[in-house]
């Protein structure tokens, strides 16, 4: 069993990282994300069900976002040699506004 203090540690230097609040970072811990694979499945509606206060939400999604994105991006090569269907455009236009 991994250690859960080294993740949680992992996740509050993350967190101070990113400059977020100890009010936020004790949000994640109670609803228990306790490790950054925990908090790379984070959603906007995982923060709203938190009560996280908007600002801090979208301080936190962005974060997790600029955080996550850089190792789940497919390549360049290859998204130039697939083309999207209509649904992946559409999921690739959304912006940060749109899931909240």
């Amino acid at each position: 069993m991994a250690d859960l203090s080294a993740d949680i540690e992992e996740v509050t230097q993350w967190a101070d990282s990113k400059k977020l609040s100890v009010d936020t970072v004790k949000t994640l811990l109670v609803y228990k994300y306790e490790s950054m694979d925990a908090l790379e499945t984070l959603t906007p509606e995982d923060t709203s069900k938190a009560k996280i206060p908007m600002g801090k939400m979208k301080l936190l999604l962005k974060a997790v976002r600029n955080t996550f994105r850089a190792v789940d991006a497919p390549s360049t090569v290859a998204a130039q040699q697939t083309p999207n269907t209509s649904a992946e455009t559409a999921a690739a236009n959304l912006t940060p506004n749109d899931l909240a």
